[in-house]
Protein backbone atom coordinates (compact mmCIF):
# COMPACT_ATOMS: atom_id res chain seq x y z
CA UNK A 1 0.00 0.00 0.00
CA UNK A 2 1.45 3.28 -1.12
CA UNK A 3 0.88 6.87 0.56
CA UNK A 4 -0.20 9.35 -1.39
CA UNK A 5 0.24 12.30 0.66
CA UNK A 6 1.76 14.12 3.96
CA UNK A 7 -1.49 13.64 5.37
CA UNK A 8 -1.91 10.14 4.82
CA UNK A 9 2.08 10.37 6.37
CA UNK A 10 1.39 11.89 9.61
CA UNK A 11 -2.40 11.00 10.26
CA UNK A 12 -2.44 7.77 9.56
CA UNK A 13 -4.11 7.28 6.02
CA UNK A 14 -2.77 3.55 6.12
CA UNK A 15 -2.98 1.00 8.79
CA UNK A 16 -0.31 1.03 11.98
CA UNK A 17 1.27 -2.01 11.77
CA UNK A 18 1.84 -3.22 15.10
CA UNK A 19 3.12 -6.68 14.21
CA UNK A 20 6.60 -7.65 14.11
CA UNK A 21 7.26 -6.30 10.61
CA UNK A 22 11.10 -4.91 9.48
CA UNK A 23 11.16 -2.49 7.68
CA UNK A 24 12.63 -3.52 4.21
CA UNK A 25 16.38 -2.27 3.74
CA UNK A 26 17.47 0.76 1.48
CA UNK A 27 18.14 -0.03 -2.22
CA UNK A 28 21.70 1.41 -2.01
CA UNK A 29 24.58 -0.77 -4.34
CA UNK A 30 27.44 1.24 -3.17
CA UNK A 31 27.20 0.69 0.33
CA UNK A 32 29.46 -2.35 1.50
CA UNK A 33 26.30 -3.64 3.67
CA UNK A 34 22.45 -3.58 4.19
CA UNK A 35 20.81 -0.15 5.00
CA UNK A 36 17.57 0.27 7.45
CA UNK A 37 16.40 3.54 6.67
CA UNK A 38 16.29 5.60 9.54
CA UNK A 39 13.70 8.96 10.25
CA UNK A 40 14.22 12.07 12.40
CA UNK A 41 11.70 13.15 13.57
CA UNK A 42 11.82 17.08 15.76
CA UNK A 43 9.89 20.22 15.83
CA UNK A 44 10.98 23.78 15.69
CA UNK A 45 9.62 27.29 16.17
CA UNK A 46 10.86 28.82 12.78
CA UNK A 47 10.18 32.45 14.50
CA UNK A 48 12.59 32.44 17.51
CA UNK A 49 14.89 29.48 14.92
CA UNK A 50 14.55 27.45 18.02
CA UNK A 51 14.36 23.64 18.49
CA UNK A 52 11.37 22.69 20.96
CA UNK A 53 11.54 19.10 20.30
CA UNK A 54 15.00 17.38 19.78
CA UNK A 55 15.43 15.27 16.77
CA UNK A 56 14.70 11.52 17.53
CA UNK A 57 15.80 8.93 15.40
CA UNK A 58 13.25 6.35 14.55
CA UNK A 59 14.35 3.34 12.88
CA UNK A 60 11.02 1.04 12.65
CA UNK A 61 8.70 2.41 10.26
CA UNK A 62 7.28 -0.16 8.14
CA UNK A 63 3.96 1.62 6.76
CA UNK A 64 2.75 4.02 9.34
CA UNK A 65 3.51 5.20 12.71
CA UNK A 66 1.97 7.28 15.24
CA UNK A 67 3.97 9.23 17.94
CA UNK A 68 3.47 11.41 20.92
CA UNK A 69 5.67 14.36 22.14
CA UNK A 70 5.55 16.18 24.87
CA UNK A 71 7.43 19.79 24.89
CA UNK A 72 6.99 22.67 26.88
CA UNK A 73 4.12 24.97 26.13
CA UNK A 74 4.95 28.65 25.78
CA UNK A 75 3.89 30.62 29.35
CA UNK A 76 2.00 32.79 27.86
CA UNK A 77 -1.56 32.51 26.16
CA UNK A 78 -1.82 33.13 22.40
CA UNK A 79 -1.62 30.93 19.49
CA UNK A 80 1.43 29.66 18.43
CA UNK A 81 2.96 28.24 15.00
CA UNK A 82 5.47 25.12 14.86
CA UNK A 83 6.77 23.72 12.10
CA UNK A 84 7.20 19.51 12.52
CA UNK A 85 9.80 17.74 10.56
CA UNK A 86 9.75 14.22 9.41
CA UNK A 87 13.42 13.85 7.49
CA UNK A 88 14.55 10.13 5.90
CA UNK A 89 18.55 10.18 5.87
CA UNK A 90 17.95 7.08 3.19
CA UNK A 91 15.50 8.41 0.53
CA UNK A 92 15.46 11.67 -1.23
CA UNK A 93 12.21 13.86 -1.68
CA UNK A 94 10.47 11.78 1.17
CA UNK A 95 11.03 14.49 3.63
CA UNK A 96 7.76 16.18 5.67
CA UNK A 97 7.27 20.01 6.90
CA UNK A 98 4.24 20.46 8.36
CA UNK A 99 2.99 23.20 10.27
CA UNK A 100 1.02 23.27 13.70
CA UNK A 101 -0.98 25.42 15.88
CA UNK A 102 -0.88 25.16 19.31
CA UNK A 103 -3.50 27.62 21.33
CA UNK A 104 -2.23 28.05 24.64
CA UNK A 105 -5.51 28.84 26.98
CA UNK A 106 -5.23 31.31 30.14
CA UNK A 107 -4.73 29.37 33.56
CA UNK A 108 -8.39 30.94 34.48
CA UNK A 109 -10.17 30.21 31.24
CA UNK A 110 -9.36 26.00 31.62
CA UNK A 111 -12.11 24.39 33.98
CA UNK A 112 -10.90 23.46 37.64
CA UNK A 113 -9.49 19.83 37.69
CA UNK A 114 -11.10 17.29 39.07
CA UNK A 115 -9.23 16.19 42.98
CA UNK A 116 -7.59 13.07 42.59
CA UNK A 117 -7.05 10.81 46.01
CA UNK A 118 -3.52 10.03 45.58
CA UNK A 119 -3.15 8.23 49.13
CA UNK A 120 -1.81 4.99 48.90
CA UNK A 121 -3.27 2.71 51.99
CA UNK A 122 -1.13 0.53 53.21
CA UNK A 123 -1.79 -3.23 52.25
CA UNK A 124 -3.67 -5.37 55.27
CA UNK A 125 -1.85 -8.04 56.61
CA UNK A 126 -4.02 -10.65 55.25
CA UNK A 127 -3.49 -10.06 51.78
CA UNK A 128 -0.85 -11.13 49.51
CA UNK A 129 0.65 -7.52 49.09
CA UNK A 130 0.25 -7.13 52.85
CA UNK A 131 2.37 -10.48 53.28
CA UNK A 132 5.12 -9.54 50.71
CA UNK A 133 5.68 -6.31 52.43
CA UNK A 134 6.05 -8.03 55.66
CA UNK A 135 8.39 -10.64 54.18
CA UNK A 136 10.53 -7.82 53.05
CA UNK A 137 10.75 -5.96 56.38
CA UNK A 138 11.83 -9.36 58.12
CA UNK A 139 14.15 -9.78 55.61
CA UNK A 140 15.57 -6.42 56.06
CA UNK A 141 15.91 -6.74 59.45
CA UNK A 142 17.41 -9.84 59.75
CA UNK A 143 20.09 -9.06 57.17
CA UNK A 144 20.84 -6.10 59.46
CA UNK A 145 20.74 -8.06 62.53
CA UNK A 146 23.10 -10.49 61.14
CA UNK A 147 25.02 -7.45 59.86
CA UNK A 148 25.30 -6.06 63.00
CA UNK A 149 26.18 -9.03 64.80
CA UNK A 150 29.11 -10.02 62.47
CA UNK A 151 30.97 -6.51 62.96
CA UNK A 152 30.38 -7.05 66.98
CA UNK A 153 32.15 -10.33 66.64
CA UNK A 154 34.67 -8.59 64.85
CA UNK A 155 35.21 -6.00 67.01
CA UNK A 156 35.13 -8.85 69.89
CA UNK A 157 37.86 -10.32 68.77
CA UNK A 158 39.91 -7.50 67.51
CA UNK A 159 39.15 -6.04 71.35
CA UNK A 160 40.29 -9.42 72.95
CA UNK A 161 43.42 -9.73 70.08
CA UNK A 162 44.61 -6.46 71.91
CA UNK A 163 44.22 -7.19 75.47
CA UNK A 164 46.40 -10.71 74.78
CA UNK A 165 49.20 -8.78 73.71
CA UNK A 166 49.68 -6.87 77.10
Amino acid sequence: EYLDSEDELLYGGAKNTTSDEKSPFVHAPHLSKDKKPYWWIFMADDKRDKIMIEPIKITDIVTSKTFKFQFAAPRDPGLYTYVAYIKSDSYVGTDIKKELRVNVKDLSVLPPENEVDDDISEPEEDSFAGQLKLAREQGIYSMMASANGSEKKKEDSDSSDDSDDE
